[in-house]
């Protein structure tokens, strides 16, 4: 069960959610999700830009269920917090924008609008951008340029990045350049591309 989520729905195989604030238990780690995963529960979330961008969230919640095996994913926003539990159960409330008007949460049981959420969701999971790129760190890349890589993705600043890895800015900077040099690379769009053909991302 997801942080944005309010405790009670058990999942047996698998939960799909939209993550995006404000949290209702205010944006703490989350032990259930990572107890649920290690018992083989699937877990795909998509976050909003503004989660991923929340340096404390990130490291105390994001990266250690990433670690744990969560498949997760980012758009630049959600129209909607969304949690859906083994297809039988879904919970919506309002996203961040609307967060102050209503703060109700919506239970939906078995039914076409259950279906039509998980529609929305696997149509965002489509076009959302990898916030992680599996396990395998290829050779020519060292794992802090490959954590550099899955950001650079996810669209945030690279000041974003380097508080989100705990770097400076000058070591990120010399970091990219590493990564431009090794892809004979001189903007962003061109490293992509090489990063995408050469098996990195």
């Amino acid at each position: 069960m997801g942080p944005s989520l309010p405790a009670g729905p058990h999942a047996y195989q698998e939960v799909l959610r939209f993550d995006t604030p404000p949290w209702h238990t205010g944006g703490t780690p989350n032990p259930i999700e990572i107890r649920n995963l290690e018992r083989g529960v699937a877990y795909r979330i998509v976050y909003s830009k503004s989660a991923v961008e929340n340096g404390d969230y990130y490291a105390c919640n994001i990266r250690p269920c990433i670690a744990a095996g969560e498949q997760a994913r980012v758009l630049q926003s959600l129209p909607v917090k969304l949690g859906v539990f083994d297809q039988q159960l879904a919970i919506v409330s309002m996203a961040f924008g609307d967060a102050e008007v209503n703060d109700s949460m919506l239970l939906v049981h078995p039914s076409s609008l259950l279906r039509a959420l998980t529609g929305l969701f696997e149509t965002s999971w489509r076009s959302a951008y990898p916030l992680h790129f599996g396990e395998r760190v290829p050779p020519a890349l060292r794992p802090i340029q490959r954590r550099i890589l899955e950001l650079l993705g996810s669209g945030v600043t690279d000041e974003t990045i380097a508080e989100l890895l705990g770097i400076s800015r000058r070591t990120l900077s010399r970091q990219l350049e590493q990564l431009n040099r090794a892809a004979d690379a001189t903007t962003r769009f061109q490293l992509a591309l090489y990063a995408a053909r050469k098996g990195w991302i």
